[in-house]
């Protein structure tokens, strides 16, 4: 639209240049003897310089050449008629053509001229070479785009300063977001616009009710386990109290059996009770304190147990929970093992791997799938493993990460424990 509005105004300021030219020219006519000549020197100097671009021409009622200038002798062969309608006096047109293979531009005026014999009637006419016109054009079309591009980029620039501050507040919030969900922190602490701040004192409210809900959660299963745990220690005293010295065996272990049960089924309750924020927990000193305590339990086997796991690797989330997967696994390993016991743990691709390695017999690998069966009962547990593994799947599979049993270096078995990361 900027272009055709410029273009139109090149076009009518030539016509208005073309017709001042035409008066210019009729102001310079002289008509003697009944014949319309003009000075050798006009006005305007560039109708007497040869292919100045501006040419003038006069011709009769049958428009035939009367005159010419002198830049015109070139381009204008005598017998050029400019214009092709009839010669009407008082007629003006303006118009693009092209002569000798140049863009011009044309404009003619018919008038009529009193002489002693009566009046005669002559069309004026001046062409102008386009040359100009069009250097101007694309120049202004250069210069336009120029400036175009310019606002272009200053408007995307703007929008994007706009977006930028207007989005300050949500990133503010998937950060406050990232760190409740790390454990970094429980609450949402930043400061938000009014149109925020509603959804974050919300999000606030249900962090806080959900640790409420499984702070109650995990007491009720904790009464609930002193419940079931007292009447069974009656039954095992009663039992004991009623055959003597010499318990019967059969009972003693149904009634072991069952408190494993119990302990199995609450651990799994209270695993569907996940929080909503991760804390991280340092593995290296949990990993300390086990081994320690279990040094002390298999002290007569003399266990060497090494522990390769550098201070910042962390789990993403309850640390009763990551001691109960890796006190299980790591018993079984002082329980199957001969003389060693390796812990290590590394994270990679965003996921921290924890592995347990001893140097017993190993796990068959006819047996490894089984035993790692996801939600298999407490009493149809494989034979050797107890309760334990059971339940450190259970805990694993909670946080969507998953067991692996390998062949040891150590010579013997190798659980490989992979769970998802918290990357900031």
């Amino acid at each position: 639209m900027l272009d055709a509005a410029f273009h139109r105004s090149l076009y009518a300021a030539e016509a208005e240049r073309l017709k001042t030219h035409i008066y210019l020219l009729l102001g310079a006519a002289e008509v003697e003897a009944g014949e319309l000549w003009f000075p050798e020197q006009l006005t305007e100097p560039r109708f007497s310089q040869l292919g100045s671009g501006l040419y003038g021409w006069v011709g009769n009622a049958e428009r035939k050449t009367l005159w010419r200038s002198d830049s015109a002798q070139l381009m204008l062969p005598p017998d050029t008629a400019v214009g092709n309608a009839p010669v009407r006096v008082g007629a003006e047109h303006f118009y693009a053509t092209e002569l000798n293979g140049k863009a011009l531009f044309a404009y003619y005026y018919d008038v009529s001229w009193d002489i002693d014999e009566g009046s005669r009637v002559f069309r004026f006419a001046t062409l102008h070479a386009q040359d100009r016109l069009q250097a101007e054009l694309t120049e202004y079309r250069a210069q336009l785009w120029r400036w175009l591009g310019a606002l272009v980029v200053l408007l995307l620039i703007t929008q994007a300063l706009i977006l930028r501050w207007g989005l300050r507040p949500l990133r503010q919030l998937a950060e406050d977001l990232t760190a409740v969900e790390s454990g970094e922190t429980e609450q949402l602490r930043g400061q938000y616009p009014s149109e925020i701040q509603p959804v974050t004192d919300n999000l606030n409210l249900v962090l806080r009710n959900e640790q409420a809900q499984r702070e109650r959660y995990r007491n009720t299963l904790a009464d609930l386990a002193h419940s079931l745990k007292t009447p069974l220690a009656v039954i095992r005293g009663s039992v004991t109290a009623s055959r003597g010295q010499s318990p019967d065996p059969t009972l003693n272990e149904q009634i072991d059996r069952m408190d494993q049960i119990v302990s199995h089924q609450l651990q799994r309750a209270t695993l569907n009770s996940r929080t909503l924020v991760a804390r991280a927990t340092a593995v290296a000193p949990v990993v300390q304190r086990l081994s320690q305590a279990l040094d002390k339990v298999y002290s007569a086997k003399g266990i060497v147990f090494e522990a390769g796991i550098e201070e910042d690797i962390a789990f993403h989330g309850d640390e009763r929970d990551l001691m109960e997967a890796l006190g299980n696994l790591i018993e079984n390993a002082y329980k199957y093992g001969r003389s060693r016991v390796r812990c290590s743990a590394s994270r990679r691709d965003g996921q921290l791997h924890l592995c347990i390695e001893d140097d017993g017999a190993g796990v068959p690998e006819a047996n490894r799938q089984t035993i790692l069966q996801r939600g298999a009962r407490a009493d149809t547990a494989t034979p050797g493993q107890g309760i334990g593994l059971a339940v450190a799947v259970d805990i694993i599979s909670s946080y969507n990460g998953s067991i692996r049993i390998g062949k040891s270096s150590l010579g013997g078995a190798s659980f490989n424990l992979i769970l998802p990361g918290f990357e900031r």
